[in-house]
């Protein structure tokens, strides 16, 4: 419980109050996700109507993987300044931390051999 506090404390005013200054965060939700081979997440996002919120991705384990086009990688979809949806990918590694607003749509390809764990966490924010 007090490293979740120290992660959670450490999100908040080392990243997201530099990203959205005059804020007030709280936690909305958290979970953890183990992934073994061939795991995989399909495209979703965490929007909750009428609350303003951003999610994150800590990943606190990842199996080796050399490039973007290796299995496990998180991707995203965009629209780009012409309203033309775009796909984005990130090929974390341990300690990457992704920060998203809510509705943004993202998933994990399959995955590896090996090991991938992370900490999800949803922030509501308030003005102050």
């Amino acid at each position: 419980a007090d490293q979740f506090k120290e992660i959670q404390d450490a999100v908040i005013n080392q990243v997201l109050l530099n990203t959205l200054p005059n804020k007030q965060f709280r936690i909305a939700s958290a979970w953890t996700v183990y992934g073994e081979e061939n795991s995989y997440h399909s495209i979703h996002n965490h929007n909750t109507p009428d609350t303003q919120a951003v999610a994150t991705v800590l990943y606190l384990d990842v199996p080796k993987q050399p490039t973007v086009n290796q299995p496990g990688a998180f991707y995203y979809v965009y629209q780009d300044e012409h309203g033309v949806n775009q796909t984005g990918h990130i090929l974390p590694e341990k300690g990457t931390l992704i920060v998203m607003p809510v509705h943004l749509y993202h998933g994990a390809y399959p995955q590896a051999k090996g090991t991938r764990q992370t900490l999800n966490m949803d922030f509501e924010y308030y003005e102050i």
